[in-house]
């Protein structure tokens, strides 16, 4: 009666590989794409700028190409785990990456409008880029919460413990730090000085989840195992 239930958890693996090598992927391209944004665009300040602020230039299609690319590695990931979790607070985990995932494609379909633009003139496409960071933004901050927390504890997670309790908690750090710069902002008669560290929240949290779909998703991918046979 034992041999079944072994090779249902084989056959899990297995059906997790391929997902989380996407995953994995995914997530280091995000990271290899933002930093050469940052070096095409040396004219917006990171401090003070926000990720989507890259899409308006001549550089837009490599911020969308961004976006997507989490997207891809956040669905993959979700297809990875979803036979893999079984805690409830895991479940609301991938709930909550679904929800970031939607977020996430919208954020890079619909481009944000110009820094400063009047709510009474906003564009569709600003305002559905607003409500995609606002949702996508909270489902991919509690997705790692959740998640993280739930799968530290647990084979095959115990070996990157460590980082995945580190990124995720830079995650929501850099979420707190987002949130405090924007309460500044509008509560300040000069808003663009009180915004100076917006973006530096906006990279810790966005950095560090590129680095967590890794974390997460290695321990999957098979590839750990595939180097000590070769040696």
């Amino acid at each position: 009666m034992e041999l079944p239930a072994t090779a249902s958890l084989d056959d899990k693996m297995t059906d997790a590989g391929p997902f989380a090598r996407v995953a994995a992927a995914s997530g280091a391209l995000a990271l290899t794409l933002l930093f050469a944004l940052h070096v095409l665009r040396p004219d917006l300040e990171p401090t003070s700028s926000v990720i989507s602020q890259y899409a308006l230039g001549d550089y837009g299609g490599i911020l969308l190409m961004w976006f997507l690319t989490l997207a891809v590695g956040s669905a993959a990931l979700l297809l990875a785990l979803v036979r893999r979790v079984e805690t409830i607070p895991a479940k609301i985990g991938l709930g909550f990456l679904a929800i970031a995932t939607v977020g996430l494609i919208m954020g890079g379909v619909f481009p944000m409008d110009p820094v400063g633009t009047p709510p009474e003139q906003a564009s569709q496409s600003g305002n559905l880029h607003n409500a995609a960071g606002m949702f996508g933004i909270t489902g991919l901050v509690l997705a790692t919460l959740f998640l993280g927390l739930s799968l530290r504890k647990r084979a095959p997670w115990t070996p990157v413990r460590g980082w995945l309790t580190a990124l995720t908690h830079f995650i929501w750090i850099g979420d707190v730090a987002m949130i405090a710069a924007m309460a500044s902002m509008f509560s300040q008669p000069q808003p663009a000085e009180a915004a100076n560290f917006m973006g530096v929240g906006n990279r810790v949290l966005m950095i560090a989840f590129s680095g967590w779909l890794i974390a997460v998703a290695w321990p999957l991918t098979g590839w750990s195992a595939d180097r000590h046979r070769q040696m």
